[in-house]
């Protein structure tokens, strides 16, 4: 979306309309930041913080999970490039300690 030219108000409107349609189906909601970009795709990481903030905000108004997996795949405010292949896509090891973050939620 953020490719496309989505504003961070447009992409977290459409999480939180589907967030509140599977809210009402009786699922427990958990929200997880955006991956932040990698230093040659730094330039997206302004709408990336803004969305994740929005997140962050609209998880803590509807008791909504939030986590942000950025503390763990992300060192100074960019994808660490251990983790990734191309500043935006995360390799093995990326995904292993998103796993890692994420497994005691299920």
């Amino acid at each position: 979306d953020i490719d496309r030219g989505m504003s961070a108000d447009g992409i977290a409107n459409n999480i939180g309309e589907i967030a509140e349609k599977l809210k009402a189906a009786g699922m427990e909601i958990i929200v997880e930041s955006t991956l932040l970009s990698g230093k040659t795709l730094h330039q997206k990481n302004i709408v990336i913080n803004d969305l994740n903030k929005k997140l962050e905000v609209m998880c803590n108004q509807k008791s909504y999970h939030y986590v942000d997996i950025n503390k763990t795949l992300a060192v100074n405010g960019l994808l660490n490039p251990d983790f990734s292949v191309d500043d935006t896509h995360i390799n093995f090891k990326g995904y292993s300690a998103w796993r890692t973050e994420i497994a005691n939620l299920f």
